[in-house]
């Protein structure tokens, strides 16, 4: 395995992925600053199929996203995922959610606006994207969102999250409360 920030990337020719690797990804993404790990089971980002297994956490924020002409798909392997949908001005469409006694797996067309949300403390799935992702036109990043990392990053992920899950268990756990964001565009 290559190891990268926040990924490793497979280099075997086989790769058979068991409950103690999953087990590490979780651990990981546990105590990495972002939230989040994954495992590439490709090789390369020229690859012309992109599969991972991520691990996530509530705390992680990857911002609302696209990735213009291409299809994705995800497949829960443990834990509960939320997959919100959204229009081109922000305002949540749909939730999907995965895992648990629901559905398990996700199909998106080309260009739908989305952001995965962990609901359990890690949830994991298995996330096949086509490929190559090589280039800046891989993904579209939201105009309407704040970046990753950036200073209105968690009070919209705090936002979004209680909204959408409702009760919001992993904020109430650092004892913040949960606004009414109900029916609004998430900003």
């Amino acid at each position: 395995m290559r190891e990268a920030p926040g990924a490793l990337f497979n280099d075997q020719s086989c790769l058979v992925v068991d409950q103690t690797m999953v087990e590490e990804i979780k651990q990981r993404a546990l105590s990495d600053p972002r939230g989040r790990f994954r495992l590439c089971l490709h090789h390369r980002p020229s690859d012309g199929v992109q599969q991972m297994i991520i691990a996530c956490t509530p705390r992680s924020y990857s911002a609302p996203h696209r990735h213009p002409g291409r299809v994705l798909s995800y497949q829960m392997i443990e834990g509960r995922l939320s997959v919100v949908l959204f229009d081109d001005n922000g305002r949540v469409e749909q939730v999907f959610r995965l895992g648990g006694d629901g559905p398990f797996c996700l199909w998106l067309g080309a260009s739908q606006w989305y952001m995965p949300l962990a609901e359990t403390e890690t949830a994991v799935f298995c996330e096949v994207l086509q490929g190559p992702n090589a280039d800046d036109q891989a993904v579209e990043w939201a105009p309407w969102a704040p970046e990753e990392g950036g200073p209105e990053a968690a009070a919209y992920l705090r936002k979004l999250g209680c909204d959408v899950l409702g009760i919001g268990v992993e904020y109430e756990k650092q004892g913040l409360d949960c606004p009414d964001v109900t029916g609004k565009v998430v900003a």
